[in-house]
């Protein structure tokens, strides 16, 4: 988890990066569309890498509740 942390604290920041290089462009100038294609390439790639990360900790915290689930079961008496 630390490793995908490194990841999308590098994506946001190529994200913000990319943005400030949008907004200082012109949209008249030539070199506006691929300014804009790297934005929304970076924007992707950060949501892309926030996805996996909340798939994982879903993952994490489904493992913990049945964990939890089995020490709670297994702490109530048997009744017959």
């Amino acid at each position: 988890m630390v490793e995908l942390g490194h990841v999308l604290e590098k994506a946001m920041r190529d994200v913000l990066v990319a943005r400030d290089r949008l907004n200082a462009a012109s949209p008249e100038a030539p070199e506006y569309q691929s300014t804009l294609i790297d934005y929304l390439q970076a924007m992707v790639h950060h949501l892309a890498a926030l996805a996996v990360a909340q798939a994982r900790q879903y993952e994490d915290l489904s493992e913990e509740v049945a964990e939890l689930r089995a020490r709670v079961d297994a702490l109530r008496p048997m009744v017959h």
